[in-house]
Formats: structure tokens, sequence, C-alpha cells
């Protein structure tokens, strides 16, 4: 059928769940290299992530391999020149495709040039909402509240190109002038109790010129209910709603472009609107012109997850010219994404106007008892998506589909099973009743029990014996694995729910794409613990602390010590040490304070004996853990880092801080619809589709919805009923998108819970005889349809016994032991100088890390304070780890060659106000002169071992400053022996530890070039002593043993030398490698005191080298 597609012309190629989409492209790619004589640079195709853009390659070049065995001759001539040049294939996903094109024809699409890409601009935008609440502040007192304005943030990246309705419009004309004074008044008024006179109104405002305004006044005046007040009232505060929108999203359009091209940045977004507007205008034709020339042939795949933007750009440069060869390849039924600013309607809109139009008809997935129970259902539904032009059209299951290949097969008391594919339980909850009548069962009952009957129903095909249930293929028969089983939810907290009862029941099981970190129980402790330091004294907070799993405490215990009067001294032990978390916050930040509270209470030890599950909560602790501590060194102030928190905590999505993984080889995945689109699973349990719905709560003031006629987005007023129509519309039919994707996912069976609820949603749908979708679910007198391939089932509660009780889950979690405190994890992942040494410092002391992670001890250096006045020069400057962040910003601002004064002391000056640095027996001029002499005589002291480079003459394009590294490690059973010659408490730690395998990461201060030779230099802000004794070569190479230092630069070194190896050709670690320099800052100045110089012996570095990776470079 593939070799029958029109390879000319605009084409849409409608591809259901599991009908071979990316085989599809693969094989049209390959038709395009043959008939058309395209090189493969001249075929663009374009997806919508990274992994499908690896995927397609993977795909196509395996094809194109493959089909080169067969070839004549002068097809293998084209077959072998599309291998060679593979790699320039101009496969991509749609933001690199269009950040690719405003790079390579920067005049064209006159955009700035080094534009840094900004992946979070959340930070920007809030900026922006702030300048506009502050120029409102000097023009009213009468704002709308944050919410509002973070609603109309959304709406506007959601649909950039979406207009204003007429409504929205009209209504913000009314309420333009006096409105706010008049909804002012109005408010004074009802908060003192008064009653509203109509002709008090019209005598303070006698150029009031909107007649509506007394209309809803006399309302407000003359309702005789708490209900009909409300109405007139909320009616003049919608009139206020549409002005702020109007006046808000015009500003902060155009204030966010000023600010993006004076501080020269894009986000994502901007890539696709910058794009969009280079097209506009003459300048916009020699750009088509341009990628037109050179790209031949287009392939769109997953274009129902495109957005208007996208299209747009995608119709002027491709669609509109129709000698090209262009495939749209997707599936609308699956456009899901409308959150991500997906729109199906432009979609729809393109599809109505192609050349030619495929649909893909046999399903290579699903077993036939699946895709028999999908076509019923679908085809039960006289319009099941809702969306004109929006069909379902019925597949037909492959005999070697994968489900067919492999069945899924059920004997015994589980026979039943095998007579459908599709099977939906009722669990029958009773309607309860209330003021307002007769209700259905509350969400929350329904979800809890759902929750119980999917667990114990999975318990029970887990139990089963291999010959009730059991997976057969022509060779092979097996049992039931948890891996083989999905659960799909809507939210992430409903799979934290079913995560938590699947362990009740012995279940491995592990959350993909787990989402937000900000949003799990731990955050929810963590935010405890951490109010709970900032105000000891606030006992139920406390308490609350105590209890939590990061403490630990039982309720009982807890108990105890609040009501048995010889337990207070327990009590007011534990409020101590949280005084004492408090100073130490204060005093040296959030991770010694932390790092203290993990030790004191346990945290490690305690969650680890919980297995699986607790490992997952230490995993997240620490995450979070690991991203205050870097936001610290950004947000100053132990008050402000809990409100970014918070923030964080509240906001509706954090990309950037998903939860790290599981393992999830034999346990049961459970994921959100939204993750699990692409993707295949032989049994589907789908416990909360129900809850997807519309209801009347919770309704926000502004909506997006699109035009009937024109399918233009439009941001509209929800007061208004056809707006509200408009709205709940298109989400009931993105609700029955939903429910095709999750149904399409099953190999060989799904299984569906429902009851009766106050919502619409997809079930109520499907049970109902209607030929449109309900505006309530009135399912209680449903008439259940015969379907074929589907079971409509009353639920029974299985047995409690139904424990999962196969042995592979011993073999899966065994009861871990307590880690012993200075023993290294062993396992893959990704390492650091800090980690790797994280047990030295543990064992003696609390740690913190300095502005580059690095780990720094618990000694004199670490703490905020500073000499006497009496102090010698710079040996006397304030320590702690403010003050070395505070350093190392000054060095990555000093220009080497240049001693310019006036600006040395502006960036001191500048720096120390940032950081907040002062001393009280010491002056800022003081403190500026000690920075500005030690500067001299660092930049100025000739350097060992020859004493012949001074750091004043190499100039910036010789130096390469906070270079940040990622190699790989693999260990080398052949290594030698490793010994540390003078480095006693090096080798100990060797010897005791481990190195993980993954990646060493860090970050080098600064590397330098002179007289061919590279040299690393870190610097050192440590206060080792009141005089110069302390910095001496000796006394320093004590120092860099005994804080492992030796052990950092050695991992700089390798990271130095694999850098060196890719670079240069004629690299030598003997020619090139200059050394390694530690420059103690404080003790500079006499001779070669404060410095430290190494250059490793190169047969012990090879060496050392070996024990990380047999490197290949």
């Amino acid at each position: 059928m593939i070799n029958s597609y029109n390879l000319k012309g605009l084409n849409l190629i409608e591809a259901s769940a599991g009908t071979g989409k990316t085989f599809t492209v693969s094989h049209l790619y390959l038709r395009l290299l043959l008939e058309k004589r395209l090189a493969v640079k001249q075929i663009l195709v374009v997806t919508f992530t990274v992994a499908a853009t690896v995927e397609l390659r993977d795909r196509i070049r395996t094809l194109i391999a493959e089909k080169l065995g067969g070839a004549n001759a002068e097809d293998t001539i084209i077959l072998k020149k599309a291998l060679l040049e593979f790699d320039e294939a101009a496969i991509y996903t749609i933001h690199s495709f269009c950040e690719r094109i405003l790079n390579e024809n920067s005049f064209e699409s006159r955009m700035l040039f080094n534009t840094e890409l900004q992946k979070d601009c959340s930070h920007i935008r809030q900026l922006v909402v702030d300048d506009y609440v502050r120029k409102q502040l000097e023009e009213t007192d009468n704002i709308p509240s944050r919410p509002e304005f973070d609603e109309l943030v959304k709406l506007y990246h959601r649909a950039p190109l979406a207009q204003f309705d007429r409504h929205l419009i009209e209504d913000a004309e009314k309420y333009d002038e006096h409105g706010n004074e008049v909804t002012k008044f109005v408010n004074n008024t009802l908060y003192h109790n008064q009653r509203i006179k109509i002709d008090h109104i019209k005598e303070r405002y006698p150029e009031l010129r909107w007649p509506e305004h007394a209309a809803v006044l006399d309302e407000i005046d003359n309702a005789t209910s708490q209900k009909d007040f409300k109405k007139a009232y909320d009616r003049l505060k919608n009139l206020k709603t549409a002005l702020t929108a109007i006046h808000f999203l015009n500003f902060y359009r155009e204030r966010l472009k000023l600010m993006r091209q004076h501080l020269n940045f894009r986000s994502f977004d901007d890539i696709l609107s910058d794009l969009y507007q280079s097209l506009q205008g003459d300048s916009g034709k020699i750009l088509i012109e341009a990628v037109r020339d050179r790209y031949s042939a287009v392939m769109i795949d997953e274009c129902q997850d495109t957005d208007k933007v996208q299209f747009e750009i995608f119709r002027r440069f491709f669609f509109e010219d129709s000698t090209l060869p262009c495939f749209l390849i997707g599936d609308p039924k699956q456009s899901i994404y409308g959150f991500r600013s997906a729109d199906i309607f432009s979609y729809l809109e393109i599809s109505r106007n192609v050349e030619s139009r495929y649909t893909l008809d046999t399903n290579y997935r699903s077993a036939t008892c699946c895709v028999t129970a999908q076509n019923s259902i679908f085809q039960h539904m006289t319009n099941p998506f809702l969306l004109d032009n929006l069909n379902y059209h019925p597949v037909k299951a492959s005999p070697q589909s994968k489900g067919n290949l492999t069945r899924l097969l059920f004997a015994g008391s589980f026979a039943d099973e095998a007579a459908s594919g599709i099977d939906f339980y009722n669990l029958d909850l009773p309607d309860f009743k209330n003021r307002s009548g007769i209700r259905p069962a509350e969400d929350n009952d329904i979800e809890k029990k759902a929750t119980e009957a999917a667990a114990a129903h999975i318990a029970h095909l887990l139990n089963a014996n291999t010959d009730q249930v059991w997976f057969e293929s022509e060779n092979d028969r097996r049992a039931l694995k948890p891996s083989d089983i999905a659960i799909l939810v809507m939210t992430h907290t409903q799979g934290r729910k079913i995560l938590d009862r699947l362990r009740r029941f012995n279940i491995p099981a592990v959350i993909q794409n787990s989402g937000d970190v900000f949003k799990g129980q731990e955050s929810d402790d963590l935010m405890l613990v951490l109010k709970a330091v900032l105000s000891p004294d606030r006992r139920r907070i406390f308490n609350g602390a105590l209890l939590s799993s990061i403490c630990g405490v039982t309720p009982s215990e807890l108990d105890r010590m609040l009501n048995d009067d010889n337990s207070d001294n327990d009590y007011e032990k534990h409020m101590e040490r949280f005084r004492k978390y408090h100073k130490t916050w204060q005093e040296r930040g959030f991770l010694p304070m932390f790092n203290g509270l993990l030790k004191d209470y346990q945290t490690e030890i305690k969650l680890l004996g919980n297995g699986q599950y607790g490992e997952r909560q230490l995993t997240n602790i620490l995450q979070l853990a690991e991203i205050l501590n870097e936001t610290e060194s950004q947000i100053r102030g132990m008050d402000s880092l809990l409100e970014w928190f918070s923030e964080q905590r509240n906001s509706e999505s954090n990309q950037e801080y998903e939860m790290r993984l599981e393992k999830d080889d034999e346990a049961v995945k459970i994921m959100t619809v939204f993750a699990s689109k692409g993707l295949e699973f032989p049994l589907v349990f789908c416990p909360f589709l129900w809850s997807k719905g519309i209801s009347s709560m919770n309704r926000k003031k502004l909506g997006l919805y699109h035009d009937p006629q024109t399918h233009a987005a439009m941001i509209g007023l929800t007061s208004y009923q056809e707006n509200i129509d408009a709205v709940n519309f298109e989400e009931k039919a993105e609700i029955m998108r939903l429910f095709y994707v999750a149904l399409s996912r099953a190999r060989n069976k799904c299984w569906i819970y429902w009851n009766r609820t106050n919502k619409v949603n997809a079930i109520s749908y499907l049970l109902e005889p209607d030929s449109t979708m309900p505006d309530s679910d009135d399912t209680k007198n449903e008439v259940i349809p015969e379907l074929p391939g589907v079971r409509f089932l009353k639920y029974q509660k299985l047995s409690e016994t139904t424990l999962y009780r196969q042995p592979v889950r011993k073999e899966l979690f065994p009861p871990p032991e307590p880690p012993a405190p200075n023993l290294l994890r062993s396992g893959w992942g990704i390492t650091s100088f800090s980690s790797l040494t994280s047990s030295h410092y543990n064992i003696n002391r609390n740690v913190f890390l300095s502005h580059d992670g690095e780990l720094k001890e618990d000694d004199d250096s670490a703490t905020v304070q500073e000499e006497s006045a009496e102090s010698n020069d710079f040996i006397g400057f304030p320590r702690g780890i403010v003050p070395g962040n505070f350093l190392h910003r000054i060095f990555e601002n000093l220009d080497f060659t240049l001693v310019n004064q006036d600006y040395n002391n502006a960036m001191i000056r500048r720096s120390l106000r940032e950081f907040g640095i002062t001393a009280s027996h010491k002056s800022e001029d003081d403190l500026i002169n000690a920075v500005n002499s030690m500067l001299d005589k660092v930049m100025n002291t000739p350097l060992p071992p020859d004493n012949t480079i001074r750091l004043s003459a190499i100039p910036e394009n010789k130096r390469l400053t906070e270079m940040e590294f990622h190699f790989a490690i693999k260990h080398s059973s052949a290594s030698a022996p490793l010994d540390f010659p003078d480095m006693p408490v090096l080798e100990k730690h060797w010897r005791e530890n481990s190195i993980p395998t993954g990646f060493m990461n860090g970050k080098i201060d600064l590397i330098f070039e002179h007289a061919n030779r590279f040299y690393i230099l870190d610097w050192k802000s440590n206060y080792l002593g009141h005089s110069p004794e302390h910095y001496t070569p000796e006394q320093l190479k004590s120092t860099m043993d005994e804080k492992l230092y030796n052990f950092q630069y050695l991992i700089y070194s390798v990271a130095l030398d694999l850098w060196l190896n890719r670079k240069c050709s004629d690299y030598s670690y003997e020619k090139h490698f200059g050394g390694v320099f530690y420059i103690f800052l404080r003790g500079v100045g006499q001779g070669s005191n404060g410095i430290f110089f190494d250059r490793p012996d190169k047969t012990f570095f090879n060496n050392f080298k070996q024990h990380f990776n047999n490197f290949n470079p």
C-alpha cells in the first residue's frame, strides 16, 4: 500500500494506534531516496521528541542497510551513498529544526547573534508580572490577585496567537471609564456593612457613561437573597476581569519582547514565535525560498501534536508549494497535549485541504479480541470524538500482531477472562442524599475503591498458577509477571496511591515519568521539617516535622513525649536540636544543617529498612535537598529559600525537576495516560478514567476555545454561557481522545473501573444512548450495550488473602543491610569528587557545598567569621561559604592582564554588597583594599616549579574558566594495584572505598595554556592559620592530603587529559600536560607560600586513570 502513495503535493496519513506509523515513515523515506533520487540531507523529517528522532534515525538507517543486499546496481549506489552520508540526515524535533533555520539564516530572520537558550523562563515571566503589578499600584490599589495573572500567563503561552472574543472587548470598553472607582466604592460600602445607594454613585460620578453599570448596581441594591446578590456582584467583577485581561496581556506581550531583546535570550516558545515573525513581510519570502532550496521533501510525524504557530510555519515553508512532496503523519484521535499547546483544530483545518488522504487500517500491536473491543466501543457511539472531520475508522488485527503471536490464555476459575479484550467493572458505590438531593458517591470514595479493586485484581492474576493464566507463543509458555502489567492513571497523586496499595500486596511496582519531585509526599515532609527549623517554637508544625518520614518519630512515641510527665526532657531534646539546626542554617547554609539533621535522625538507615519504597523516599528527599542547595547560592536568606520552595510546590509543572527513576525490570509500571502515548503493554489497568470529566465547580474566569466558523483560538469570559459551552465542548472532546489512548495501549487485555460520578466523562458517554455527549453523568439507569469483545461487570470484592507470593520479589528486593557510614554506594550513576569523598568528611564532621558543589569540611573556614583587626592583610578576610563564593566570582570576572583599579574597585564593591560580606572591625574600603592586595600578589607571584609563569601574563584567549566535564567510568579488571606515595590519607580512603560505574562530573576553576602546556588551577579560600607559616609548601602538601584535594586534582587531570586527547591531534602527556596549581589565597605573598604544584608521574597517572576506565578516546 505504501508504494501507491502519491509522492507530490500535500498528503495526510492517519495512523491509528499500533498500525505501523514508524514503519510507514521509514518506507516512504526509502521511496524518496530511490524514486526521487534525493540525498538524505534533502529529506526533512520532523517529529515531536528527541527520543522519536533517535528511533526514526535507527529505523531508517536499518531499513536502508537491509534493502542494500537485494538492490540492483543503480539502487545500490544510491543506498550506499545514503548510508555514508546518513550523519547529515535532516531528522529533527520541531524546535531543533526551527532553531537551526534561525541560526543559519540570521540576516533573513533578523535575529540577534549568540542568543542564549533559556530552558526555564518562569523567573523572567515573574519579573514581567511584577512590573505590571507595580505599574498598577501606582495608579490604583485595587488590582487582581496573583492567581488571576498566573491564569492569564498560562493562556497566553498555551495559545500565543489567540484573539480576544467580542464579549471580552465590549466588556473591557464598558469598564474602562470609572469602572475601577465604582467597584472600589462598592467594595468599601460592603466592607462597612452599608447598603449601596445608587443616587450616591450617580451624584459622585456625574459623567458615568456606562448604562449597564446602574443596572448591575440596581441588582446588587435590590438583591433579596445571597444568591441574587452574588450573581449581580460577580457580573461587576467579570467586567473588571475583561479589562484586566486585555491590558495585562498587551503589556505582557510587549514587555516580554523588550526583556528578551535586552537580555538576548530565547525560550523554546520564542524559537517558534521568532521564526513565525520572520516569515512575515518581504524578508520572509527570502527565508522561504532558502528553506525550499534546501529541502525537496518533507515528512511531519506526530502532526496532531503541533500547535497553531508550528502549523503556520510549516504552511508557509512547505504546504503552499504544490510540487513539494509533503506528508503529514499522525492520529488526531491521540491529540491529548492541549496543555502543551497542541491544537487539534489546526490539524483538522489542514486535513480539509490535503491533496491525498490515506488511512492505515491494520493493527500490528494488539490481539484480535482487543481490536474487536476497541472497534465495537467507538463504533457504538454516533460521534465518538465530537469534532467534525474526526471520525473513527475501524481497524483489523494482523494475524502477526504482537498480541496474537504471544497470546494471553486463561483456564479454570479464570476462564471467563478469555471472553473479552476489554472489561468494565462497575464499582457500584451507593448514592447519598444531601440538601440538593440524591448525589453520586464522592470522588475520594470512588478513588479509594478503584485503587483497592485494581490492586487486588492484579494480585489475583499474579498468584494464578501457570495452568490458569499464562502467555503462550509458538515455542514458549510462561507465567504472568509484574512487568507485563501497566497501570494508567490521570494524575501523579493517583499513581502514588495505587503504588502504596500494590506494596500492601507485596507487588513490586514503580512510577515511570513520575513527574514533578515537588509534588510528592517527601516534598510535603521536607516543607514541614524546614518550617519547623525556621520556627522551632511553633508546636503544631514542629510535631508534624517529627512525624515526617525524614525524622521518623512514630505517633506513639510522640504521644508518649507529649503526655508522659517523665518524657518532657525527650521532647525538649528534639526541640533543642531544631534550634541548633536553625542556627546552623543561618550561619553556614542549608546543606550543613540538613546533613546534621539526617545524621541525627538516622534517616537513611530508617528509610532503607523499608525496602524499595524507602529507597524511593530517600531518593526524592536527597534530590530535593540537592535542588535547594543549588538554589541557595542564588537566593539569599532562609525565608526566601522557603518561599521559593513553596512556589515550586504550588507551580503547575516543573519539568526541569522530574523525579529520578527507579529500576523497573520486573515491576508493575505506573504512569499517566499522557506519558503512555506511544507505548504498549501486554496488560493494562485503568482505575481512574472516570475521574477526568467536566464539572461545574471551580470554573475559571477566563477560558480558551476555538471559534466554530474560523477555528481561531479565542480568549473569553466564562461568565457567558456560549463561552462555557464552547470550553466544555472542547474539554469533552479531549476526554474522549484520552479514553482512546488509554484503551489502545494493551496488547492482550485491558481492565477499566468506573462508578457513577457528578462529572461528565467518557464512560458516561459510552453508556448514554443519545447521539451527543451528555451534559451530566446520568448513568444510574444506564442501558448496558452488548458489544463484541467487551464485558460490563459488577465488581465483586476478592479475598483479602490474595497477596503476591511469587519468589521473584525476594530476588528483586532483598532486605537492605544498614549501610556503613563510610562506605560508598555501588551501582550506576553520576558521581563526583564530592560524592566519592563524602564518607571521609562525614566520619569526622558535617559538610557543606561550595559554589561549584564541592564538599567543604567543618573547620574554622566553614564558619562565617573574621579575624581581629590586627590580622595581617588578607588572612583576616571574612571566611566561610559566602566569602568563598564571592572570591570565585571575583576571579571569574577579573582581567588578568589589564590592571584597571577603578574597574576592580567597582567590581569588588558590587560583589561585596551582592554577597552581603561585612566585617565588624573593617570598613568596606578596608575589605576592598585587602582584596586588591591579594589580587596583586596572586597575579604577579612567579609560579613554581621554575618561576617562569605569572598569571598576569596569561591573556583571556589562553584561559578557560569554570569548565564543567563529564566522562564515563567503566572499571578495568586489568588495572594494576595503585599506591599513593606520600599521600597516606588518600591511600587509606582509596583502599576502603569503591568507585561506582557511570559518569564522573565536576567543574574546574581554571585551565590555562602557557608555552604550549596546559595547566589546571583551583582557587582555595581555606583559612589554615593566622600567620604565613601556616601556608608554606610543606604545610600545603599535608593539607592537600588531609582534605583529599590530591584526589580531586587527579580526577581533574583525567578530565583535562581526555579533553586534550580529543582537541590536540599530536597530544602527549609529557609534551602538553603542564601540571596542577592549588592557590591558597590567604597565604600568597612570601616566596612560594600559598601555592601548591604537582605534575603526577606519567606511569602513576596512567595507572590511576585506568582504575576509572580503559580510555580509548
